[in-house]
């Protein structure tokens, strides 16, 4: 693999991995500050919860193109992500597909 290849891939896997610990941890430390009773991290954890959970109702409805956006906003962005993280790991470990061919007709690809 070409190094630019490598520390692109890097990049990704960090950013978007990044975004689905921030969210899990920000959840856990916040929970843990929680017992202490300061009050910016109770918003934290309860802000967290309603993520999530808007999150899991948006999977366990049955007709996802008919979700409400007040729902769909919020699962969508957690689907993304993790659908972001799952194919970065399958390029780290070799399983590359081309899904589209950017050659237009009468030019040879290079």
């Amino acid at each position: 693999m070409l190094p630019i290849k490598r520390a692109v891939i890097y990049s990704l896997l960090t950013r978007y991995f990044l975004v689905a610990t921030g969210l899990v941890s920000s959840l856990v430390f916040a929970q843990l500050l929680t017992s202490e009773e300061i009050g910016p991290f109770q918003l934290i954890t309860a802000g967290t919860l309603v993520v999530l959970a808007l999150t899991l109702a948006g999977h366990l409805y049955d007709n996802r193109n008919q979700l409400p956006i007040w729902i769909a906003t919020h699962y969508y962005f957690v689907v993304v992500n993790g659908y972001a993280v799952r194919g970065i790991v399958k390029t780290l470990q070799g399983r590359v597909r081309v899904t589209w061919n950017g050659a237009r007709p009468g030019q040879e690809q290079r």
